[in-house]
């Protein structure tokens, strides 16, 4: 039996692929503020996705920074952000950090994603309040194409900008081959160490036209103007480093290999897991940073969580529910966030790795299988028992 496999097992590119990037910094000497690698690493991207990119120093910043260029679009009285509860806390701390008033909405039950339905009406109830919409590709899947249309039209309606958080998402195709890059008016991904494309840290902004990337870039560097003014006070520094943007070059040239074999790892995954787990609409579209999946209850996923503990598995069970968190718990709710609440109470977060093993797999599957098990016996026992004290009653 396998013990001790870690959640994740994160690799960057070999030192020579990095190295044939950072040459050109090294020729240079620049290695930082829009050097070589970070011009060609915007190029890259912006080609692969159609629109203009801000590379940044991790994509919590470039949130914050895509928030504040959106932010200073909105009525000023408008302080709030409708954001999914079911989300990483960067989505949330973004608008804090700008000022804004998270506000939670729900999330759909079957694609994992921001409601369509539940962003309309709190649009609706809240109009006039809300500065900004954050959603996102939950796990680095694209949402389905009616799903981002849903989003797009409501915020265009409410005239409203909608930031999309796809952290984990660079490298996947929508249905209708939209990239994640090119959703809503921005679109923020991650290059941090655990994420498909890895610079250690870093990430982008991806905006709706150049106007927007000129005002991103900007505040991502100060705020400065061409004469080295300070043109707004919230700027600050974003920007990504030659070395980290070398080596997400690297990283870029083995993407598409990466997403085949994590593609491959997963589904081998899931297929051994039992027929009632529950996964997210679309999945196979995504960039399995990791494999999540919802247990049949909140029983089975303590019963898993039990065993993996006891096999030294590293399992996460991402998202908690952001509104249950105290930095949160004060917030607006638009709704009950039934939906969040049921799947944060079934979630798993299994073990992913570019090299995982036919028998790490297998250990995988085996932790699931045995963990519902255990949990069947022990419900079976206590209803036996509860059977056996009833009849005892009516003796």
């Amino acid at each position: 039996m396998i013990e001790g496999l870690r959640f994740q097992r994160p690799v960057l590119p070999a030192s020579d692929a990095i190295e044939r990037y950072l040459a050109l910094s090294r020729e240079e000497r620049w290695f930082s503020n829009f050097g070589p690698c970070s011009d060609l690493l915007r190029t890259r991207l912006t080609s692969a996705t159609k629109r203009p990119c801000v590379p940044v120093s991790n994509a919590t910043l470039g949130l914050i920074v895509a928030v504040a260029a959106l932010r200073g679009r909105a009525p000023s009285d408008a302080g709030e952000a409708l954001v999914p509860s079911f989300a990483f806390a960067a989505s949330a701390q973004a608008a804090v950090w700008n000022g804004l008033q998270p506000v939670f909405v729900d999330v759909h039950a079957d694609n994992w994603h921001l409601d369509t339905e539940a962003l309309e009406a709190a649009l609706r109830s809240r109009k006039g309040r809300v500065a900004v919409v954050i959603a996102l590709s939950t796990f680095g899947v694209p949402p389905p194409p009616a799903v981002r249309e849903g989003w797009e039209a409501a915020c265009r309606h409410a005239d409203v900008p909608l930031i999309v958080d796809s952290a984990a998402g660079y490298g996947a195709l929508a249905a209708d081959g939209v990239p994640i890059g090119s959703q809503g008016d921005v679109e923020v991904v991650s290059f941090h160490a655990l994420k498909p494309v890895s610079a250690g840290e870093g990430g982008a902004v991806f905006c709706r036209d150049d106007e927007l990337a000129d005002e991103v870039a900007s505040l991502a560097n100060f705020a400065f103007d061409e004469h080295h003014q300070v043109t707004r006070p919230d700027g600050l520094n974003a920007k990504l480093s030659e070395p980290a943007a070398a080596i997400a070059l690297a990283s870029l040239d083995g993407l598409q290999a990466s997403l085949e074999i994590r593609s491959r790892l997963a589904s081998e995954i899931l297929s051994r897991l039992p027929a009632d787990f529950q996964q997210q609409v679309e999945n196979a579209r995504g960039t399995w940073q990791f494999v999540p999946v919802a247990a049949p209850d909140s029983a089975a996923r303590a019963a898993v969580l039990e065993e993996a503990t006891r096999r030294q598995i590293g399992i996460r069970t991402y998202y908690d529910p952001l509104h249950l968190m105290p930095a949160f718990s004060g917030c607006a709710r638009a709704g009950d966030l039934s939906v969040t609440e049921a799947l944060a109470s079934r979630m798993l977060s299994l073990p992913m790795a570019l090299d995982l093993e036919s028998d790490e797999i297998t250990a995988i599957a085996d932790m699931v299988r045995d963990g519902v098990g255990s949990a069947v016996t022990a419900s079976s026992s206590s209803r036996s028992s509860t059977s056996q004290a009833v009849a005892q009653t009516h003796e």
